[in-house]
């Protein structure tokens, strides 16, 4: 007789499993957003689509400016761009850990992560004393979370040793990056440092901006608007000589100094006035 062959046993496939790097997490203005899509379903001006033909890509351009929302999932006002760095500032803890979250990933799935830690550790203090497993969970849908995780209590515990002063100077891992008040802090690079630069230095570049401003969910007082930071010496803002790499913070810059009346380039500066409407 012929012995038959036995038929080897495979397990069954195992079901795909999703991706958890985007976790769909609702943040205060998340869900500001859903709320007012579904609230014009009836009579909501359709999008306008163009076709380049020059490339194969298909644009999608609003009609209804107030559905005009930007990278970091903030809409955009007559004074307010849309970043991050702008709602959390002056607050030097805040945009730290904001910049360390948004390195290497988009504003939309960091910022529903963002509020969550700032929920559970709202200052440096209490950041500096975190459950490095309980944080690196936190963290774990935007990637790098074992590095984010150590990089930020790390930050936080050096902040509380040598708290911020503007009046400091310290020279930045970055060579490209000038000295800064917050150059010893642990984990901060260029974004960071161009951050600050723009958006805290010397009342930053809402300094001159006047209008009503959206406040963070943890924020016990709204601000009314932008006041001027009056001083004795009359200095150039910091943000004017900013020229940074990021292209969040380059088309900030583009809007700011559009603001001022002029045209921006992110290579050449200030490159003419703009003609007047």
């Amino acid at each position: 007789m012929t012995a038959r062959k036995q038929r080897s046993s495979t397990p069954a496939a195992a079901p795909p499993r999703r991706s958890g790097r985007i976790r769909h997490k609702t943040s205060p203005y998340f869900a500001a957003k859903v709320a007012r899509r579904s609230s014009n379903t009836q009579g909501a001006v359709k999008p306008v689509v163009k076709v380049d033909k020059g490339k194969a890509a298909v644009k999608v351009e609003s009609e209804d400016p107030g559905e005009v929302v930007r990278v970091h999932g903030l809409a955009r006002q007559p004074n307010f761009y849309g970043l991050i760095q702008e709602l959390v500032c002056p607050n030097v803890f805040r945009l730290l850990t904001a910049t360390c979250l948004l390195n290497q990933t988009k504003g939309r799935a960091a910022m529903p992560v963002f509020w969550q830690l700032l929920e559970r550790w709202p200052d440096e203090s209490a950041l500096a004393n975190a459950d490095l497993a309980e944080l690196t969970t936190l963290l774990q849908p935007l990637g790098l979370h074992n590095i984010r995780a150590r990089r930020l209590i790390a930050m936080a515990q050096t902040m509380v040793q040598i708290p911020y002063d503007e009046a400091n100077l310290f020279k930045s891992r970055d060579r490209s990056a000038p000295d800064t008040p917050i150059g010893v802090y642990p984990g901060v690079g260029r974004y960071a440092i161009d951050s600050w630069r723009i958006f805290v230095c010397r009342g930053g570049a809402a300094v001159g901006l006047h209008g009503d401003v959206p406040t963070s969910p943890f924020d016990t007082s709204a601000r009314e608007c932008y006041k001027p930071i009056k001083s004795e010496v009359d200095e150039k803002p910091e943000w004017m000589s900013v020229m940074p790499l990021d292209k969040e913070l380059r088309a900030y810059l583009v809007w700011r100094w559009a603001k001022e009346g002029h045209v921006w380039d992110p290579h050449r500066g200030v490159v003419s006035a703009l003609p007047p409407e």
